[in-house]
């Protein structure tokens, strides 16, 4: 997803699937954001070599090139690099966007330095693949997957190609530790089509209007914003349940429950659960510039109720703030 970005582009939610895939052996497609691999000896498969076919390093004429896993005294100079490739000659947006990737490289609960994947130039980080270690169900079954952030090239650097090395390497890389599956977010599908990921043509979404006037919600169920330290426990179960059995979903142990609040910046305003009485049966996660998206809703077995009552109540909050609709993606 998300993003998974969300993921970094991370698909992380109990109620849409795994968008676009990079398969050794399916033929895939994705929608406008996103994308998904299938490693089966990853890009070996998509180049037709093995992982240890290509050096970590070369030489151009007078130039050293290092493709690679970053040290760790080499990750912030990684995440400068994608800061500056992502803001557009804005100093104010790269110190932005460096902050952000700082955060959800260092904060992410499996962060390893070795998952930044760098091009380094004459002894300079010039780009930057990210993996995000996660685990995808399918069928409800974990999986290893590899979620795809922060892919960026300085703008000194650009049009040299690093981008795609850093791509195949980082490929490689996940095939050697067993990674059977990848997903990343893009608009430019073909750059990352070159390395073997493909388009994944399935990409679920509701579009909902608000009905004059508004269905009454579902008696015996009460709304309120989720405590998270408190309800984390709860909605994660339900989480789970309600994941069971579908493709597509994260696979969310609970040290990735606890350290979500660091390293994703959704505001406690925008997480709700539903009540019978003391029990939280749903919950709901709002997302949108404007809070006019569901990005993710669940609900106990038997409460499909209180989960229709979530949405109800959050077509009130966004018809409150003038918004005729509501989608949840």
């Amino acid at each position: 997803t998300h993003s998974l970005a969300n993921i970094g582009g991370e698909t992380d939610c109990a109620s849409r699937s795994v968008a676009d895939v990079h398969a050794g052996h399916t033929d895939a497609a994705s929608p406008r954001r996103q994308g998904v691999m299938y490693t089966d000896r990853v890009a070996a498969l998509a180049r037709g070599s093995t992982p240890s076919d290509s050096p970590p390093s070369t030489t151009r004429g007078s130039t050293m090139l290092e493709v690679r896993g970053a040290r760790a005294d080499e990750v912030d100079a990684a995440i400068e690099c994608a800061g500056r490739a992502f803001g557009r000659d804005d100093p104010e947006r790269v110190r932005g966007v460096t902050d952000f990737f700082s955060r959800i490289h260092k904060l992410d609960p499996y962060f390893r330095p070795d998952n930044t994947r760098i091009a380094v130039v004459d002894g300079v980080v010039a780009s930057v693949v990210q993996v995000f270690d996660r685990q995808a169900l399918v069928q409800g079954v974990p999986v290893p997957l590899g979620g795809i952030g922060s892919v960026g090239t300085d703008p000194t650097y650009r049009r040299q190609g690093l981008s795609n090395k850093v791509l195949a390497d980082t490929a490689r890389y996940m095939t050697q530790r067993g990674i059977v599956l990848s997903s990343l977010g893009t608009g430019i599908h073909d750059h990352y089509g070159k390395v073997g990921w493909q388009r994944f043509d399935h990409h679920a979404y509701l579009d909902i209007g608000a009905p004059e006037p508004l269905p009454e919600a579902p008696a015996g169920v009460t709304i309120r914003q989720m405590d998270w330290d408190g309800d984390r426990a709860a909605v994660a179960r339900i989480h789970e349940q309600f994941s069971r059995g579908v493709s597509g979903c994260l696979h969310r142990p609970d040290e990735l429950w606890e350290a979500t609040p660091r390293w994703r910046s959704v505001a406690p305003t925008q997480r709700f659960v539903a009540l019978v009485g003391d029990e939280i049966v749903a919950y709901r996660q709002d997302g949108g510039r404007d809070n006019d998206k569901i990005d993710e809703i669940g609900h106990a077995e038997g409460y499909a109720e209180a989960a229709h009552a979530l949405i109800l109540d959050a077509l009130s909050a966004a018809t409150g703030d003038g918004a005729t609709r509501l989608r949840m993606d």
